[in-house]
């Protein structure tokens, strides 16, 4: 991926790394204006501990968008809610969408948007 992002010659900046719950030192406090995570957000793949880091990378305001396979949402809605009632973030909404249109996969998820409160 990262090889096709620098074909496109209008990124300045490349990582590749782990998103975890651990901090990505390559990446400031609030450096970003949103996120966007598609298709990752899977046991196995990232864990709710990196919602913790998605939100210390997106500035106060700033938006953070993501998908979750609905059958693997409850691996994620109490860290989703600890962190809302810590104030850290606010849902701004929570729809049904496609995911894919193969037979032996999900063929739905929830699409989340929320609004970083602090950082």
């Amino acid at each position: 991926m990262l090889k096709e992002a620098k074909k496109k010659e209008v990124y300045t900046e490349f990582i590749c790394t782990s998103l975890n719950g651990q901090p990505i030192p390559q990446i400031k406090s609030g450096q970003f204006d949103a996120l966007i995570c598609g298709g990752a957000l899977s046991t196995g793949r990232i864990g709710s501990s990196a919602f913790v880091e998605m939100i210390r990378m997106v500035q106060t305001d700033g938006v953070l968008c993501f998908n979750i396979i609905k059958e693997e949402l409850e691996h994620y809605q109490e860290m989703m809610t600890e962190l809302e009632k810590a104030g850290e973030w606010m849902c701004m909404s929570k729809a049904s969408s496609p995911f894919y249109a193969a037979e032996d996969l999900p063929s739905e998820c929830w699409m989340f948007f929320y609004k970083v409160s602090k950082n």
